[in-house]
């Protein structure tokens, strides 16, 4: 009767346990966005806040330019170090009407001051220049490109130039770019001029001193539909084919995110009469809502239930509990905490052997919030449990009687034992007529001898 009672407890907080959730609040639930792929990620916790489309492959346009400063800054140590441009490598654009940043032919650069000409305005010029002198060519460095995407486990990118000009086999995905984009953003220097609103460029000996502005209108408060104050950069982009694109990260009483909108229109939302970039206006709203609504809570408190699991070779009990080994914080909406996850545990097994003690490991398992896991905890066994032989003994010859391989061994038994019984009667049988002829030749003696005797 014991055991029942607490089987049933069990498969109660069981029940509990599956059925809390569903009412938890989804992270995109108050936000409405416009591009046709939107991501926000928080950065801390590498946690998916919002996720629209993430894994669609689209024209990633100017954003390009971050995988090509990614590349030159893997590759070079001294920023300092100057380049000389060569106007041939300039060729491709003329007639295009593409962002350029004015460089000139034989104009002497530094390296760092062409990675600014290329994130701040996005000067596709620099991109070119920094390509032919780090890949020996356009063909060199598209394959450094893609190589490095390949190893920051970039599936869907496939780069075929370094500037994002029109090139409908030039593809990627929000979730690849926030792998680019954050190894971009390791580098400090990347991140002091992806913030830049503005650059004094100095002269050089084919250009007078001049200031370059940063395309990233989040950064500028001359543009009130668009500035952000939390945003700390990074960069734009724009395709004809497939409308505007914008990659930011902000950072707010501690929370950092990266935000990502791919495919935005120019689209009036406001209804003020003119037309927004509703990209760069995606990140905004990705960025407010988080910042308001998501904070850290504790998710999953120490030794809170999450299952039971059957128990072999104890007679106190049949089934015990696995709860959870340590607190778990994870960032939900505000309010969103212990009560408002479910578990699906990874790898457990269908039961556990006796003895075990309370807090052995067994295995781990997915916190989930609103379909989308936010986190793992190791989970442990709740209460201590003693082996009991006898039962351990009955499941082994349960267990051996049930095996193949017993099975056979008793065929293999039954058919030598038939042999033997069967050579046994034979044998029996020509003992039975030996008797009998011997019996019969002695009689046949006896009366032949008594013949002799009458004669």
């Amino acid at each position: 009767m014991k055991k029942f009672i607490i089987f049933i407890c069990c498969a109660a907080l069981t029940v509990i346990s599956l059925t809390v959730p569903v009412s938890a609040a989804d992270y995109t639930a108050d936000v409405k966005l416009y591009s046709t792929v939107d991501l926000l990620i928080n950065t801390d916790s590498n946690a998916v806040i919002i996720d629209k489309n993430a894994d669609k492959q689209v024209d990633p346009s100017g954003l390009t330019k971050i995988m090509t400063a990614l590349v030159v800054l893997q590759n070079e140590k001294d920023l300092s170090r100057k380049v000389t441009v060569s106007g041939a490598s300039l060729e491709s654009l003329y007639g295009t009407g593409c962002v350029m940043s004015g460089l000139q032919d034989g104009e002497v650069i530094s390296v760092h001051d062409l990675l600014c000409c290329m994130l701040i305005p996005g000067g596709n010029d620099a991109a070119l220049v920094l390509a032919n002198e780090y890949g020996k060519g356009i063909d060199g460095f598209v394959a450094k490109m893609n190589a490095a995407a390949k190893k920051l486990g970039c599936t869907k990118t496939t780069f075929t130039d370094p500037h994002g000009l029109e090139d409908t086999k030039q593809k990627s995905t929000a979730n690849d770019l926030a792998k680019i984009a954050s190894a971009a953003l390791k580098y400090s220097v990347f991140q002091t001029i992806v913030a830049s609103l503005t650059y004094e460029l100095p002269q050089t000996n084919k250009n007078e001193a001049r200031t370059l502005v940063s395309t990233n209108y989040m950064l500028n408060y001359g543009f009130p539909d668009y500035y952000y104050d939390y945003c700390r950069g990074i960069k734009t982009g724009a395709s004809e084919a497939e409308g505007q694109s914008m990659i930011s990260y902000a950072t707010k009483n501690g929370y950092t995110y990266l935000a990502i909108a791919l495919g935005g229109p120019y689209k009036d939302t406001d209804e003020d009469g003119d037309t927004e970039n509703q990209a760069i206006l995606d990140n905004v709203r990705m960025f407010e809502w988080a910042f308001d609504n998501l904070s850290y809570e504790i998710v999953t408190k120490q030794e809170q239930f999450v299952t039971t699991i059957p128990v072999n070779y104890c007679w106190e009990m049949d089934n015990v509990r696995l709860v959870a080994k340590s607190e778990v914080l994870a960032l939900v909406p505000e309010g969103n905490g212990s009560q408002s996850v479910s578990f699906e545990p990874i790898d457990m097994p269908e039961s556990l052997d006796a003895p075990f003690k309370a807090g052995d490991t067994v295995c781990k398992a997915k916190i989930m919030f609103a379909g989308r896991q936010i986190g793992t905890v190791e989970l442990v066994v709740a209460e201590s449990a003693n082996m009991s032989m006898l039962l351990y003994l009955k499941s082994a010859i349960k267990r051996m009687t049930a095996s193949t391989v017993f099975k056979i061994l008793i065929a293999v038994a039954v058919i030598f034992i038939g042999i033997y019984v069967t050579m046994y009667i034979r044998a029996n049988r020509r003992r039975r007529k030996n008797r009998e002829l011997k019996m019969f030749k002695y009689s046949e003696t006896q009366d032949t001898k008594q013949n002799k005797r009458k004669k």
